[in-house]
């Protein structure tokens, strides 16, 4: 697969309006994605290799791995608002996240920001992009977002849309508890039924759980653990075993 010495981004006069007509196939993905007349490169990035990623967590930290630094955490930070990056990476790897079965690119069988980044301050829709968000949850969170890399990685998944649709549950605590729940860590996978859209205990019914508490308690005072031991028995199915809990 293809190899970048650096990351790229498209450059601003062409973004979004690349974008959003590569997305309607009005205008096909350029051959060279390193054309001057489009995309430059991002200052202090590393090089890039596309491959046939596992899954959103292997992608997310090649991708990390690349964000520029500098010497400063500060400048990976500020590559999340970037969204120039993130739709020359979307092109880039348009054939890894935005393919089809037949294995032809085809953006547009999901929600346009699927594929377009919109503003990080967006909450109604800064989740979506697929490159984007695995990324950024990997990057901030670290092991405790790990039972939201665990799906397609063309596919935003259940437990991405419903713990992080809102932006008060962007918090390592909450992540923490989700990992808690969903998360097999011997086995190194999502719990059976975790990503289920109708069963008790999922993560539809968790984020509808602690929009209710979080009227009357500081979730974050009480931290996951404690958050884990109150929960209602319909959560009992995925709650971890106490010995377990003990040494988490």
């Amino acid at each position: 697969m293809e190899k970048y010495a650096s990351l790229y981004r498209i450059k601003k006069e062409f973004f979004p309006s690349l974008m959003n007509d590569i997305y309607n196939g009005t205008v096909p993905i350029p051959k060279d994605l390193t054309d001057k007349k489009y995309f430059e490169i991002v200052s202090g990035s590393s090089k890039f290799e596309l491959k046939a990623f596992k899954n959103k967590k292997d992608m997310a930290d090649a991708i990390i791995a690349s964000l520029p630094s500098e010497g400063s955490e500060k400048t990976k930070d500020k590559a999340f608002t970037d969204k120039e990056l993130w739709g020359w990476l979307a092109l880039a790897l348009n054939k890894v996240v935005y393919s089809d079965k037949q294995g032809k690119f085809n953006a547009a069988k999901n929600n346009l920001y699927y594929f377009v980044p919109t503003d990080l301050d967006d909450y109604r829709a800064n989740y979506r992009h697929l490159i984007r968000t695995p990324v950024f949850v990997r990057y901030r969170f670290g092991d405790n977002a790990v039972h939201l890399l665990d799906s397609k990685i063309y596919e935003s998944g259940e437990l991405v849309e419903q713990l992080l649709s809102r932006q008060e549950l962007w918090q390592n605590h909450l992540m923490e508890l989700g990992k808690l729940l969903y998360y097999d860590e011997k086995k190194q996978q999502l719990k059976k039924h975790a990503a289920g859209k109708d069963r008790p205990g999922t993560s539809r019914r968790l984020a509808a759980y602690l929009n209710q508490i979080s009227v009357t308690f500081d979730t974050e005072v009480l931290g996951a653990k404690k958050l884990l031991s109150i929960l209602p028995s319909e959560f009992d199915d995925f709650k971890p075993n106490k010995s377990k809990i003990k040494k988490a």
